[in-house]
């Protein structure tokens, strides 16, 4: 075995590459501390790692923080001396440079950089210690640009991460060198994880042209255990010595963009070459042109005319365990195949159907993280008279999804809301309580997480205070319609004996009805992990404590629209912004740990 009783420590292992890495360092003898930061991955990969016979210590593990690194290097010595480090965990945030936050440019360089930073100077010393080490970074093609990450939504943020990986390896092959510790990077294309690869077959299934299946010399995706394979022989025998080195595994999309990049600056018989190459390649989207010599007049047009935007707009930058938040792409350029009401009513009579359909329509069907958006214009009910204005809250909901077995979907769901004046983005820093005329300061909104389990029939919510109950799932007039209700009374964790300016009254009630909406092609295409949506609800509630409204006769009554966004930049500016400077841990989750519950969290902060 190539790595027999060999300690070896992989971050990200959860998921794709990190997975996959694991899997195969099994397979080879080694004995594994996995580190992961969602423990239901964690402990599912340790579990495929110990039917295959191997040794496994998984580690609930943010290899972004300092003492988190540090409690993973003492775990990890329990079963030795680690003589493999294997720094998986990567990812970003997508946009174009003017609109892409400074929060999203640090969270990239934090995933990417910080997370090998701390790893590697963690189990360095050891390494020195016994005069031997392999360490493998995971870098990406997109060190070097790529035009399926630069014309979607931009990429400079996650390609600036990749490209110091390469740095970063070189300057420390040479410091290390003495110490009989390699040092080197592997470089994956477009591969198939379970989270990018739905994203990337669609490009190519769209047709668009600078799909990565269509600017691959081999002309399909990379697999996860092909790139596993390439980490594997780094940190073997075999490749002692190789070190300081970048190994790309990208099915020759490399070499391709690099031709591109020569070729279009100096368009002498090498441009020539690469033209007639590209012709090959893009063959496929190419197919009414009736002569080499028009193709080549498209492929021209592709080099030279880059303000095009045929690339759908979404795609996560992934590697390990992070990924941009996004959801699914309508399809652009392919009509979708009709399907009729009868048809969907009948297809929906398949239970694992009709929890895939469910799932794809609400968010995800696959392992990715979907954003919801939507305005919450709010009143006042009294009983008496017409509805009074009361704020609007925009709300931002960020879903993480997992597939289950037994034709289940689980949603990890974070909220955020900011109130603002009616119907407006302006954020109230003071409210003005037109029922009681008293100023008050609100309370911006925090909730979750909490996980919502989709099925056939309905769903399941964990850690929330409502419990949802599905009503009809049909389709009409070209729209699949999912709706559920849901209604809560129970005692008032604000006693009105103790809080009488804050409680509503001994119980609390709320009562909410939804609906959400998807084009129907789109709830049943099979190549669709979440179909494009919109949201529409209402509810009553209890008053919130903040509105210091005592037990006075009434509740709140919301009427909320949204669709779910496929980037963050599609929430309208103003109202992004708000949620950024009142809402930030909505933006970066790892700190948040605990259940939030904004009740009693306004509760404990002694309000007056």
């Amino acid at each position: 075995m190539r790595l027999n009783r060999r300690i070896a420590v992989i971050t990200g292992a959860g998921l794709g590459i990190g997975k996959a890495t694991a899997l195969r360092f099994a397979e080879e003898g080694a004995r594994l501390v996995l580190a992961e930061r969602d423990e239901a991955r964690l402990h599912e990969v340790a579990a495929l790692v110990r039917g295959l016979g191997a040794e496994v210590l998984p580690i609930p593990c943010d290899v972004t923080d300092e003492s988190n690194v540090a409690n993973l290097a003492q775990e990890a010595a329990t079963l030795g001396p680690v003589s493999i480090l294997v720094n998986n965990v990567g990812g970003g945030r997508s946009g174009r440079i003017t609109d892409l936050s400074v929060a999203d440019w640090d969270h990239t360089m934090t995933l990417s950089l910080r997370s090998m930073f701390l790893c590697t100077r963690a189990f360095v010393p050891v390494m020195r210690q016994q005069g031997h080490g392999r360490i493998v970074c995971l870098s990406s093609g997109a060190r070097n640009g790529t035009v399926w990450n630069a014309f979607h939504v931009g990429a400079s943020a996650y390609s600036t991460a990749k490209a110091g990986v390469t740095g970063f390896v070189r300057t420390l092959a040479i410091e290390l060198a003495d110490h009989g510790v390699t040092i080197n990077a592997v470089s994956p294309g477009p591969i198939d994880t379970e989270l990018a690869g739905p994203y990337l077959r669609r490009m190519h299934e769209d047709g668009l042209e600078y799909s990565p299946i269509r600017m691959t010399p081999l002309h399909r995706l990379g697999t996860p255990r092909e790139v596993a394979d390439a980490v594997l022989f780094l940190a073997s025998d075999e490749a002692s010595y190789i070190t300081g080195t970048t190994l790309d595994v990208t099915g020759g999309a490399d070499r391709l963009l690099s031709l591109l990049q020569s070729g279009c600056a100096n368009p002498t018989g090498e441009q020539a070459r690469i033209e007639s190459f590209a012709v090959m390649r893009l063959k496929p989207s190419c197919q009414q042109n009736k002569g080499s010599e028009s193709a080549v007049r498209g492929f021209r047009q592709m080099t030279a005319d880059l303000t095009r935007r045929s690339v759908m707009s979404a795609l996560p930058l992934v590697a390990g365990l992070a990924a941009a938040p996004v959801a699914a792409a309508s399809p652009r350029g392919k009509a979708l195949s009709a399907i009729t009401d009868a048809e969907a009513a009948e297809r929906l009579q398949d239970p694992a159907t009709r929890a895939r359909v469910r799932a794809r329509v609400a968010g995800s069907c696959e392992a990715e993280t979907v954003n919801i958006f939507y305005r919450l214009n709010v009143y006042g009910f009294t009983g008496e008279g017409n509805l009074v204005p009361f704020y609007t809250l925009n709300h931002l909901s960020v879903n993480e999804w997992t597939p289950l077995p037994g034709h289940r979907y689980q949603a990890r769901t974070f909220e955020c809301g900011v109130y603002c004046a009616f119907d407006t983005d302006d954020v109230l820093e003071e409210w003005k309580n037109p029922l009681t005329g008293e100023v008050r300061k609100p309370f911006q909104f925090l909730g979750g997480p909490f996980t919502v389990t989709h099925g056939p029939d309905g769903m399941v919510a964990m850690g929330a205070e409502l419990t949802p109950k599905p009503m009809r799932m049909e389709a009409y007039g070209g729209t699949l319609f999912v709706s559920a209700m849901a209604d809560m009374a129970r005692p008032n964790p604000v006693s009105p004996e103790k809080f009488p300016k804050f409680s509503s009254g001994p119980i609390a009630y709320w009562d909410t009805v939804s609906t959400i909406g998807a084009p129907t092609a789109q709830a049943f295409d099979e190549t669709l992990s979440s179909a494009d949506a919109f949201h529409h609800f209402q509810n009553m509630g209890s008053w919130h404590p903040w509105m210091a409204m005592g037990s006075r006769p009434g509740r709140t009554y919301g009427r909320a629209a949204g669709v779910k966004v496929r980037s963050l930049d599609q929430i309208p500016a103003s109202a992004l912004k708000g949620l950024h400077d009142h809402t930030p841990e909505i933006f970066d989750r790892k700190g948040w740990t605990s259940p939030r519950f904004d009740i009693l969290d306004y509760m404990a902060g002694n309000p007056a």
